[in-house]
């Protein structure tokens, strides 16, 4: 699915839960964000770069599995940045 983070919850890190929204809003989880893969591209070397809280803002490509019983709909396997802005 491709749409922007728009919120992004570190506070349980390495846990991150994140806010997608792509016409729907879905709650996506990653167990330790340090595991979640980031495809080769041109903007994944940024992207390892980032911080949790950098997450939120940016438009991606993200590849997750749904679950059941959970309060979050996927759990993340990949992140993919389409558009990248790093902090200043």
């Amino acid at each position: 699915m491709i749409g922007k983070i728009s919120d992004v919850d570190c506070s349980g890190l390495p846990q991150v839960t994140l806010t997608l929204n792509l016409g729907i809003t879905m709650k996506l989880h990653a167990a330790n964000l340090s595991k979640i893969e980031f495809p080769a591209t041109a903007k994944a070397a940024e992207a390892h770069s980032l911080s949790c809280a950098d997450l939120r803002g940016i438009s991606a490509r993200i590849q997750y599995s749904l679950v059941n019983g959970q309060s979050y709909d996927g759990e993340i396997s990949s992140i993919t940045p389409t558009s990248l802005t790093l902090p200043q």
